[in-house]
């Protein structure tokens, strides 16, 4: 399992971000519609702070299961999230 953020902007919160979700999928926890609390904005200036663990959309099918030589990968989206 491999997860994915999609930014226009690279920066260091972008690479904490990404690097932080596995923790959270110890054990094999996350799947498509958990959301994970981030604890602050994912950018300046956002209101959100949650991620939404999903199939990558805007890259199906290629994306969502690869096969990296004879590896088999399944990716997943983390999309930024308001939550109320």
């Amino acid at each position: 399992m491999e997860f994915i953020i999609c930014t226009a902007v690279g920066d260091d919160r972008t690479v904490v971000l990404l690097a932080m979700t596995p923790s959270y999928n110890r054990g094999g926890k996350l799947r498509v519609g958990h959301t994970l609390p981030i604890r602050e904005p994912w950018t300046i200036g956002a209101l959100r702070d949650h991620l939404l663990v999903s199939v990558p959309y805007p890259f199906r099918p290629e994306l969502e299961n690869a096969h990296v030589g004879d590896r088999h990968v399944d990716f997943l989206w983390c999309s930024p999230l308001h939550r109320p």
